[in-house]
C-alpha cells in the first residue's frame, strides 16, 4: 500500500460518505490526491468535466468510476459505502495518467466490445451486425463513412412485429435500414 492509499483510508474513517457524485467516494479520494483545478459539480451529478477531473485525478478511465459510482449508489448504508470505498480504493493502485487512444484504437475497441455482447442481444445466425462489426475491426482504417454508414440489409427479415428489439439509441451504422 503507497502512502497516499494509506491517506485515503485515513480519509474515509472520518469522512460522510454519500451516494452521488459531489459527496461520493470518488470525489473524496480526488480531494485527497489533490489538483490544480477544482473539481465543481453543476446542478446534476451529469457534469462530464467534474467526472473527468475526477477520473483524470485518480487516473482511472471514467467508465470505471461511473462503475464504481454506481455500486456506491447501490448501498443504503454509509457504513457499507465506506467499506466499498476502502476496499476498492485500497486495491485499485492510484494509476499515472490515462493514456490517449487514437480514433482508431477507439473505433476498434468499441466494435471489439459490441462484436462480443452482440449474442446476448440478438441469436439470429444470420444477422449481419457481426459481419460488420468484423470488417470495421479488421479494416486498415476506419473512415466517417464506415461508422456513419447503415449496412444495407432488410429490417423486415431482422425486427419483430413489434420492433422492441431495436434501440434508437444505437449507433446510426448498427441500425437496419428502413426502421
Amino acid at each position: 500500500m503507497t502512502d497516499l492509499q494509506d491517506s485515503l483510508l485515513d480519509r474515509f474513517v472520518g469522512a460522510r460518505v454519500g451516494v452521488n457524485w459531489p459527496d461520493g467516494p470518488l470525489a473524496i479520494a480526488a480531494g485527497v490526491v489533490g489538483g490544480t483545478r477544482p473539481i465543481q459539480f453543476g446542478q446534476t451529478d451529469n457534469d462530464r468535466a467534474a467526472k473527468g477531473e475526477v477520473a483524470r485525478r485518480l487516473g482511472y478511465p471514467v467508465i470505471l468510476c461511473e462503475a464504481i459510482q454506481g455500486a456506491n449508489r447501490g448501498l443504503t448504508a454509509e457504513d457499507d459505502r465506506r467499506s466499498l470505498a476502502i476496499t476498492l480504493l485500497g486495491t485499485l493502485p492510484l494509476a499515472g495518467p490515462i493514456p490517449k487512444r487514437s480514433s482508431l484504437e477507439q473505433n476498434r475497441i468499441a466494435a471489439r466490445i459490441a462484436l462480443r455482447v452482440h449474442p446476448y442481444g440478438c441469436r439470429r445466425a444470420d444477422c449481419p451486425v457481426p459481419r460488420a462489426l468484423a470488417g470495421l475491426v479488421a479494416s486498415p482504417t476506419v473512415t466517417l463513412e464506415m461508422a456513419i454508414t447503415r449496412p444495407a440489409w432488410d429490417a423486415r427479415r431482422f425486427a419483430r412485429a413489434d420492433k422492441k428489439n431495436l434501440s434508437t439509441g444505437l449507433p446510426v451504422w448498427l441500425i437496419p435500414s428502413g426502421v
